[in-house]
């Protein structure tokens, strides 16, 4: 499947999915199954967070990383990884670092090469964990993605810097914001 073509085709599903129920992280209960699985997803605990696979089709897998975040629920984000025949997709990078981390290892360990790394929207929690993935793939996002994220990332870093003090660059890429370089044109 053409690169573009391939990017294009996942964002849509993953639009449609996630509009359905289908895409729910694990344990939100949208989907069919009214507990967030459905009978045929396998679910992969990690030791930070878990993973449902769901067969889209002969082609096309989804895995749904979703952190557990820290005490209280802090930082527990999702990331979408489409999988294909031939490459790997991923849909938001996480927040910190350990879950980044974690998610990286998790797409690492799939063995496929990937087509592309898109953020959806400009908020730190779908697009700090990059700092920790950039040997993976270049980050895309839509022109506002990309001017939503040149104007929050330094905003929210500086918020989360006084909140954290120094562990802040611990959990986060204070000094390194990923700011997406590729546009990606659906349509």
């Amino acid at each position: 499947m053409a690169t573009n073509a391939f990017a294009t085709s996942c964002a849509a599903v993953i639009v449609s999915l996630l509009a359905t129920g289908v895409a729910a992280p694990p344990g939100a209960g949208a989907s069919a199954g009214g507990d967030g699985t459905h009978p045929e997803a396998m679910l992969k605990e990690l030791p930070q967070g878990q993973v449902r696979v769901d067969a889209l089709d002969d082609e096309l897998i989804m895995h749904t990383y979703k952190s557990k975040g820290f005490a209280g629920g802090s930082g527990s984000v999702t990331t979408f990884i489409f999988e294909s025949d031939d490459n790997l997709l991923v849909f938001d990078t996480q927040f910190y670092k350990p879950f980044a981390l974690q998610a990286k290892t998790y797409i690492e360990s799939l063995g496929k090469p990937i087509d592309k790394i898109i953020i959806s929207h400009g908020h730190p929690d779908h697009g700090f964990g990059y700092a920790y993935m950039k040997d993976l793939g270049e980050l895309w996002g839509t022109a506002n993605v990309i001017e939503e994220s040149r104007q929050s990332f330094p905003f929210y870093a500086e918020m989360l810097k006084q909140r954290m003090g120094d562990q802040a660059a611990e959990v986060m890429p204070i000094d390194d914001l990923p700011i997406a370089t590729a546009t990606l044109e659906l349509g």
